[in-house]
């Protein structure tokens, strides 16, 4: 697994979220859900551009939930 550039917890929901990017590589960023109880990510998908579907340009520096 590639190590994780952002990590938060959803504040209404509790669950806990991991972004990876990989803007350096040319490949698209992904996004995890992640147990707390084990540790055990699960993909949830690429991080993409909305509408085009392309990479995105940039790496991943961080993740938060704008109340």
């Amino acid at each position: 697994m590639q190590g994780l550039d952002g990590i938060a917890v959803d504040p209404t929901t509790g669950v806990l979220y991991g972004a990876s990017g990989g803007a350096f590589d040319g490949s698209a960023g992904d996004i995890f859900t992640i147990d707390k109880s084990t540790g055990q990510a699960t993909l949830l998908g690429s991080l993409t551009e909305d509408g085009t579907g392309a990479a995105l340009t940039r790496t991943v520096a961080g993740l938060a939930f704008d109340p």
